[in-house]
């Protein structure tokens, strides 16, 4: 059987701190100060943003690669999303 693989929903930031705290142990302040260098470099909206919706253009490979390069989450979401 085919497995299929759905685009992932944006995260809210409530959202995006309780998987993050559940799934990678990473408390608010890290997940706000990882969030907010990833803005920073352009690659995710403000993270304070309750916004639910990418745009079709946004390349979600390059994300989660970029996560996965951050020092100080990237081992961590590497053994979650592989």
């Amino acid at each position: 059987r085919v497995k299929r693989r759905y685009r992932p929903i944006p995260l809210s930031t409530v959202n995006l701190q309780k998987r993050s705290s559940k799934f990678l142990r990473l408390g608010s302040e890290a997940t706000m100060t990882a969030a907010e260098e990833l803005y920073r470099k352009g690659l995710i909206s403000y993270p304070r943003t309750e916004t639910e919706r990418f745009s079709p253009e946004f390349d979600h490979g390059q994300l989660s690669q970029s996560i996965a390069d951050h020092a100080g989450v990237g081992q961590k979401f590497s053994t979650y999303a592989a």
